[in-house]
């Protein structure tokens, strides 16, 4: 199942819609940069769906860590600049954190779930010293650190969502530009509008259950659903998981010719303005679940 992100039309329109192997070969050409440097780049390491084998092109992204030795910090990041313009190249999405060794070790500022990401780093796409040997995480509670992440999502949803309503305000009649460039918008600043409930479901899995073996897209959807004591919200998500799927058909005709640029974005409109409205009462109604006075948190 490809998750959040959004295609512009104009890479649909001239073939640039990226592939597996785009996404395979990126993270190797990257890897490859970073291992013959060893001297500025202390270890790194790809994570998330690539790791996993869950990876869907052409909607999911690279998520890419980086620690760099503490001299070469800013030298390591100016090299960084030239990755995300690998990755931009092939249109892959490229999520990339650089942080400097000692940051990585002392830093309290990572949470305990974290630890989990680590052990998930592979050698096949990892260089240096394994990034669980670079990274300290400290102690914590998990239900804690979800419910902080929750509240997060739920200010950052309704940013994007009146970021999305101001842009493409009159979704009927004649907004088709205005659509167009706000996917465009997402695509720079590598926002994916409709993988809200997949990070739902994880942060939620994790505060049930202390603990989250299988976090790939497919299980956190099945996990979630599969929960009586998420019975509440599971309408709501069902939809939201729906409204991915409809896009994903969507996505796959218009590559395929089959749709026009007007009827492909003012679907997408129709899809985005459905799955906002279902979203940010689903999060604050999950806070409620996970916390009453967390609610009057995110007023």
């Amino acid at each position: 199942m490809a998750m959040g992100l959004m295609i512009p039309w104009g890479d649909i329109q001239t073939g640039r819609v990226p592939t597996i192997r785009d996404y395979e070969v990126t993270a190797k050409e990257i890897l490859y940069h970073i291992g013959v440097h060893p001297d500025i780049f202390k270890g790194a390491a790809f994570i998330g769906s690539i790791v996993r084998g869950d990876l869907s092109a052409p909607r999911s992204d690279l998520d890419l860590v980086i620690v760099a030795r503490d001299r070469s910090l800013l030298q390591a990041r100016n090299i960084a600049r030239d990755f995300r313009r690998i990755a931009a190249d092939r249109r892959v999405h490229l999520e990339l954190d650089v942080v400097g060794a000692h940051e990585a070790y002392f830093s309290p500022r990572l949470g305990p779930s974290y630890k989990e990401t680590l052990r998930l780093c592979v050698p096949e796409f990892s260089a240096g010293i394994p990034l669980a040997d670079c990274f300290r995480v400290p102690p914590g509670d998990i239900q804690q650190e979800m419910l902080e992440k929750m509240l997060f999502k739920l200010r950052s949803a309704r940013a994007r969502c009146g970021h999305f309503l101001n842009a493409c305000l009159h979704l009927d009649s004649g907004s088709d530009r205005a659509i167009e460039s706000w996917i465009e918008s997402c695509w720079y600043r590598e926002v994916r509008p409709l993988r809200m409930h997949v990070r739902l479901g994880r942060r939620l899995l994790w505060w049930h259950h202390g603990s989250l073996s299988h976090d790939g897209k497919k299980d956190v959807i099945e996990q979630f659903l599969g929960n009586p004591s998420f019975a509440p919200f599971h309408p709501n998500y069902r939809e939201m998981v729906c409204l991915n799927r409809r896009y994903d058909d969507l996505l796959s005709r218009a590559c395929d010719g089959q749709v026009k640029r007007v009827h492909y974005l003012r679907k997408v409109g129709r899809i985005v303005n459905r799955y906002f409205r279902k979203s940010i009462p689903l999060l604050r109604d999950v806070l409620g679940f996970m916390e009453p006075s967390s609610i009057r948190r995110a007023a």
